[in-house]
């Protein structure tokens, strides 16, 4: 009831727009519940945002991961990590933009959005691994810079980019899945 309505209001208000009494209002609450359960409005955000990163179920992105271990062939590796990246970014991708805006003007914000972005670099060596062992991982560039240039080319921020410039999610998740094939695969 209080996440619905923050994420409601924030999306529609954005961060600075959106203040406490409004989502307790919205929410048919007490201000200081909020802040009893979430300390601050930027507590408020973040707990969203981590809902979103992971989904319903926290145990589904680990699965998934599963699910491209098991493939073999390298197209197909790069093509579940990119339906992949294209499920969360479905979830993420609204309130992310709301995270950006927040993370200008609230330290605690920013901090988080620094840590996500090192969580999602780590998190992304699960395609790195699954291509390497499978002898499909290019050679030629060290697994740093081949990480670098993954966790570049699948930002979020980049998404955020194409569908602002008129591209569909599924054009974004096509031309990423050509982005990697080129870099990453050894050829």
């Amino acid at each position: 009831m209080i996440r619905d309505a923050a994420e409601e209001l924030f999306l529609a208000n954005g961060y600075a727009g959106t203040p406490v009494t409004a989502v307790a209002k919205r929410a048919g609450v007490a201000e200081k519940t909020i802040y009893n359960l979430f300390e601050t409005k930027s507590g408020l955000l973040l707990d969203l945002f981590g809902a979103r990163v992971s989904g319903d179920d926290e145990d589904l992105l680990a699965q998934r991961h599963g699910d491209v271990d098991q493939l073999v062939d390298a197209e197909a590796i790069i093509n579940e990590f990119c339906r992949i990246n294209q499920e969360v970014a479905e979830r993420v991708l609204p309130l992310l933009r709301v995270v950006i805006e927040a993370s200008a003007v609230d330290s605690d914000v920013a901090d988080r959005l620094t840590a996500q972005e090192e969580f999602r670099q780590r998190d992304q060596d699960y395609l790195l691994d699954a291509l390497d062992r499978r002898g499909h991982l290019r050679t030629d560039q060290s697994r740093e810079e081949l990480a670098r240039k993954l966790w570049l080319a699948a930002a979020p921020e980049l998404v955020i980019k194409a569908l602002d410039a008129g591209w569909t999610l599924e054009s974004h998740t096509s031309w990423l899945g050509q982005v990697l094939k080129a870099l990453l695969l050894d050829r």
